[in-house]
């Protein structure tokens, strides 16, 4: 009798609680953010992979908190596959818009622009200051 009067105990008893809420944020673009921030899932993913804990994560990017780094690192720990393509789709544009940028921008004589800039920067400054 007892026996069965604590399962009736153990089956009357619900626990109250909200499944766990991830502070992912996907904008428009389809970069997704943590929390009202402009931290980036990926940053946050690439610093548990290199073995940061969500402590030394929270402290390398101010406007986390540890909560929401440890909640993001359980997210991605339970979708995985999805984060990991998600992670490569972006690596791949990043990738893709680093090549076009190199392609249409032409360095050659980027330096010496820039000092002939510096120098007339120089002499004007010089100018107006006499």
């Amino acid at each position: 009798m007892a026996t069965s009067e604590a399962k009736k105990c153990y089956a009357s008893k619900r626990l109250s609680f909200d499944p766990l809420s991830v502070p992912l944020k996907q904008l428009d673009s389809g970069v997704v953010r943590v929390g009202g921030t402009r931290v980036s899932l990926d940053s946050v993913i690439y610093c548990f992979r290199q073995g940061d804990t969500p402590e030394i994560i929270a402290d390398a990017f101010s406007a986390l908190n540890v909560e929401d780094v440890r909640a993001v690192i359980a997210y991605y720990l339970s979708n995985g596959a999805e984060v990991d393509e998600y992670l490569r789709i972006e690596e791949e544009a990043s990738e893709a818009m680093r090549r076009e940028h190199e392609r249409d921008w032409d360095a050659t004589g980027f330096k010496e622009k820039m000092m002939k800039r510096w120098e007339e920067f120089k002499r004007q400054r010089d100018a107006a200051a006499q």
